[in-house]
């Protein structure tokens, strides 16, 4: 029997034609999420399965791998986490809010601290990621996946009105998702294709996300790094995970 042919990486990712493959993204990440600690048959070696694609070296800001899990529909999510206060980041607070006001009319200094600290970093550049997962696809949806996972966006997710009971007119019921950087990151002797992306929420909040395409051979991975929100994200930190996850 003929060997099943070689995925190949597409390297002009194609755009998504509308609202389910713009979410598909961030849906993938939701599904992970709540999956890892559902089965705990699925938990797998992680160092196992990451050494047959990654030369690894000390990870940095504090990261360590967490766990890994095999899914049902067979994709290997390896979760990578932090102790390092920088990608661990204090929560938003929440702009408007009954809980919460502008740090100058507040008497509360827990509660200034909080917005200082994320009114600071939505502005920086260079902030490691809270979160970091490596995704292994399986061999026979890899090029549909990286299709859609690098692919760039700038459509309306739609709108949320709430209880449904609005009429969806509310600027700060809008969501969109936006494709702010893009392009290729090196890694070890490659050139890795990545694209940074924005989600706004209601609130005037974002949540950035960056997916690096690590895909070489048989083998489909592709990286999520996510920021908490407000968040700035940028490619240098996720270079330096790179530089110690070089491909084998």
């Amino acid at each position: 029997m003929a060997e099943p042919a070689e995925p190949q990486v597409p390297r002009t990712p194609a755009r998504p034609s509308g609202i389910l493959k713009i979410a598909a993204a961030f849906l993938v990440l939701a599904c992970a999420g709540m999956l890892l600690f559902l089965d705990p048959l699925t938990e797998v070696n992680a160092a196992d399965e990451m050494a047959v694609h990654f030369v690894a070296s000390e990870l940095p800001f504090g990261f360590r791998v967490e766990r890994a899990h095999r899914l049902m529909s067979q994709e290997l999510v390896v979760e990578l986490e932090s102790d390092d206060p920088r990608a661990g980041a204090m929560p938003a607070v929440e702009v408007g809010s009954e809980d919460s006001a502008d740090p100058g009319e507040t008497n509360d200094p827990v509660e200034q601290e909080l917005e200082e600290d994320r009114e600071r970093h939505a502005l920086e550049d260079g902030t490691p990621p809270a979160r970091v997962f490596l995704v292994r696809y399986p061999r026979r949806n890899a090029q549909a996946v990286l299709a859609e996972q690098m692919a760039r966006h700038g459509e309306e997710l739609g709108m949320h009105g709430g209880d449904g009971g609005g009429d969806g007119d509310d600027e700060e019921d809008h969501e969109q998702l936006l494709t702010i950087d893009g392009g290729r990151l090196p890694w070890g002797d490659y050139d890795a294709d990545f694209v940074l992306e924005r989600k706004y929420t209601s609130g005037g909040h974002f949540e950035d996300v960056l997916r690096v395409n690590l895909t070489r051979g048989q083998q489909c991975w592709v990286m999520f790094a996510l920021w908490p929100r407000d968040y700035r994200g940028s490619r240098a930190p996720v270079e330096a995970l790179l530089d110690a996850l070089r491909p084998v």
